[in-house]
């Protein structure tokens, strides 16, 4: 969906009010029941709070039309996180190996190159899974 904020009209829209069914960005969205439930914009929720009684916007849409609309946005914010690439974090004894650093130059003993850390940071030299 390429909508536009109401307010912010160089933001891309995020939602819609539940209220007024106009789209919004994610600054002028508030979720009051949750990220599964249909949002408020800010001018709705004052109202719906009771701060204000005439801030909120005029309805633009029909209660059955922001419905439609709310199941829209949750298809696409599924579509979305569906997309998203896992990354794998391989151990990091692969990276670093006995051949990686010898210290002393040639004919010194292989040592581990990071073991001064181990020294420095009190450990026992037994890599932990992270």
């Amino acid at each position: 969906m390429e909508e536009r904020c109401a307010k912010h009209q160089f933001e891309a829209a995020e939602g819609v009010c539940r209220t007024c069914g106009y789209d919004f960005c994610g600054e002028c969205l508030v979720f009051s029941f949750g990220p599964g439930k249909p949002p408020y914009c800010l001018a709705c929720a004052l109202t719906a709070s009771g701060v204000r009684s005439n801030a909120a916007n005029p309805p633009l849409r029909t209660k059955r039309e922001i419905k439609l609309r709310h199941k829209e946005w949750m298809k696409v914010r599924e579509a979305g996180h569906r997309s998203t690439r896992q990354v794998e974090i391989s151990p990091f004894d692969d990276f670093v190996t006995s051949d990686f650093v010898t210290i002393g130059g040639p004919g010194a003993p292989d040592e581990n190159a990071l073991s001064w850390l181990d020294e420095h940071l009190g450990g026992t030299g037994e890599r932990v899974p992270f």
